[in-house]
């Protein structure tokens, strides 16, 4: 009985990565049994990754059948390996393969993204927000990110062709373009964030303790980066704010609850026992008004405060008085300078400012 024929074209599913499982276990199986195997599976990977090398120069794919014709007629001539006199190759099946490694180049785009990313490493992108100032984004799937003061988002190029996910230092607001089931992720330093079409915000400095995201509408599954895998995710619907601790035995200190949230929401002691909390009801253009260049304060500690104004106006604040960190605030500032939002604290409050440069002072004032 003759040994059972192998159909060559599994090596080029194989290196596409559209091979299934059992296809794979019989090339392995086909490999072992041949040194004459060995080499027809090397040769076709030569002809496969020397088509796509010049389909990329080129840019060019659907020329790649005549170049692939051309590198079959250049190894048919080609000596066969001494000491196998009985060698034999099908080029018409590598020419049926070859057909398919095309057809996967037009049609079969996702298997060719993935070979791609096989043989060619992602490499990383990146967008800054620097201190003083706002920029947004149009990734490659649609979606539109617009980054806060001293914020950076990083991502893959190969976005959107094998894979939505970014991964977010400071803060953002997303507004995420639905694509069938193709979930969009979020990555922060302790929380991931999936969704697949939504709009939300998202603060996650690493200078602060706490970890915000805020919904506007659709939903969002957020869950704990390396916890244990029975951990339930939370999903959250329109109008919500989670606020995660992120060491939850230490308390922000600074974090002034809003007056809407109730005595046990605002309680400290209960962000020191748990380190996700969800509030409901709250405005989401609250969180998100910075992207049109205001900053809703409520009901915030200056402790607080002056983080936002450091990352928004680019200058470094520090206190003379610690006392004066717990000091509370409310309102909108919109289009005004450093100077006059120190100046409206001095009219609200018994403090006093100095500026050189980009440097603030704030101390208590001695009026009464």
């Amino acid at each position: 009985m003759g040994k059972k024929e192998f159909d060559e074209s599994i090596i080029i599913k194989f290196l596409s990565g559209t091979a299934t499982d059992g296809e794979a276990e019989n090339l392995i199986q086909y490999l072992k049994e041949e040194r004459e195997n060995r080499l027809t599976y090397f040769r076709q990977k030569r002809i496969w990754q020397e088509s796509y090398k010049k389909s990329r120069e080129t840019g060019l794919i659907d020329n790649s059948w005549e170049r692939l014709k051309i590198r079959m007629e250049e190894s048919g001539n080609e000596e066969r390996p001494a000491g196998n006199s009985d060698f034999r190759f099908s080029w018409r099946r590598l020419a049926v393969a070859a057909s398919i490694t095309i057809l996967i180049g037009t049609s079969g785009y996702l298997g060719y993204q993935q070979y791609r990313a096989s043989q060619f490493p992602a490499k990383e992108l990146q967008v800054n927000a620097p201190l003083g100032s706002r920029s947004n984004i149009v990734l490659p799937d649609g979606s539109t990110v617009w980054l806060n003061s001293g914020s950076k988002l990083t991502y893959n190029d190969n976005f959107g062709k094998t894979g939505r996910e970014v991964t977010l230092a400071g803060e953002a607001f997303f507004d995420i373009k639905h694509l069938g089931n193709t979930s969009f992720i979020v990555n922060t330093s302790d929380l991931r964030i999936r969704v697949l079409g939504t709009q939300f915000n998202v603060k996650s400095y690493s200078d602060e303790q706490i970890i915000e995201t805020t919904l506007v509408k659709g939903k969002i599954r957020v869950e704990k980066i390396g916890d244990e895998k029975d951990a339930a995710p939370i999903i959250m619907t329109p109008n919500q704010k989670l606020i995660y601790t992120k060491k939850a035995e230490i308390a922000e200190m600074d974090y002034v609850s809003d007056k809407t949230e109730s005595a046990e929401e605002a309680n400290i002691e209960e962000v020191k026992r748990a380190s996700i909390r969800i509030i409901k009801k709250v405005n989401p253009q609250d969180d998100s008004s910075w992207k049109d260049g205001k900053l809703v304060i409520k009901h915030e500690s200056l402790g607080i405060l002056v983080r936002k104004l450091e990352r928004y106006y680019n200058v470094n604040i520090s206190f003379e008085d610690d006392s004066i960190r717990q000091f509370v605030y409310s309102g909108t500032l919109n289009e005004v300078t450093i100077e006059e939002v120190l100046r409206a604290l001095e009219k609200t409050s018994p403090i006093r400012f100095s500026i050189n440069k980009n440097h603030v002072i704030l101390a208590l004032s001695n009026k009464k």
